[in-house]
């Protein structure tokens, strides 16, 4: 079985606007939390692993297990805190909301 053949996982959420607005713009509010599509602040926030935001309730070697998966994954992608968040980890793609209440990394 290919990767493509694999079913996603996580919640399909359906697709909003994609356009890019300035920081502190108004738009209509995002369908998840995190945000799985809809408007987008110009340059602040491309690929790669953010600090900025409040720190969610997270243990900072959670953190670093995280960001060791996320640097050993393929793709774009983006890593960053998020205030309000449900759940102490949240992955998201394009559409997608895979919300955890933990994370365990495999040892190699």
């Amino acid at each position: 079985m290919s990767l493509q053949d694999k079913p996603l996982m996580g919640e399909e959420i359906p697709i909003q606007n994609t356009t890019h607005i300035k920081p502190g713009e108004s738009h209509p509010a995002y369908n998840s939390n995190p945000a799985t599509s809809g408007w987008m602040y110009d340059g602040l926030a491309g690929a790669g692993i953010h600090d900025k935001e409040v720190k969610d309730d997270l243990p900072e070697s959670d953190v670093e297990r995280i960001k060791k998966a996320f640097n050993g994954a393929f793709g774009k992608k983006i890593m960053l805190p998020r205030k309000n968040l449900d759940v102490p980890v949240a992955l998201t793609s394009w559409g997608r909301l895979l919300k955890l209440q933990s994370v365990l990394l495999k040892k190699q």
